[in-house]
């Protein structure tokens, strides 16, 4: 069976209703959901000329860059999305985690 995974084509797509959109489908009730992944605008490191020092120069301007989200539903914390953006050689440079479902279940359970 495996665990579901979308490339897709807008960053407005609402990924969180997607992801519970998958879960209710494949009755998935516990563990990884999906995996989605989208071209989304960030701040990357890029070499520039400097005109005035005749050098190149590392800045940070606005790009595009693919960030790969991970749904899955806890059994203590409920839905929870970790999102990673990846590098031009595949290494993951930056790690969030995201728990969706905290809140609410906190409130009830407590």
């Amino acid at each position: 069976m495996g665990i579901e995974v979308r490339y897709l084509m807008s960053s407005g797509v609402d990924k969180e209703k997607l992801a519970r959109q998958i879960a209710a489908d494949k009755r998935i009730t516990e563990g990884s959901i999906c995996l989605l992944s989208v071209v989304e605008p960030c701040i990357a490191p890029m070499v520039k000329g400097n005109k005035a020092s005749k050098k190149l120069e590392l800045v940070m301007a606005p790009r595009k860059c693919v960030f790969v989200y991970h749904y899955f539903n806890d059994p203590v914390f409920g839905l929870v999305m970790f999102v990673s953006r990846v590098g031009r050689r595949l290494i993951f440079s930056f790690v969030s985690m995201v728990v969706i479902g905290w809140a609410a279940t906190s409130e009830a359970r407590y």
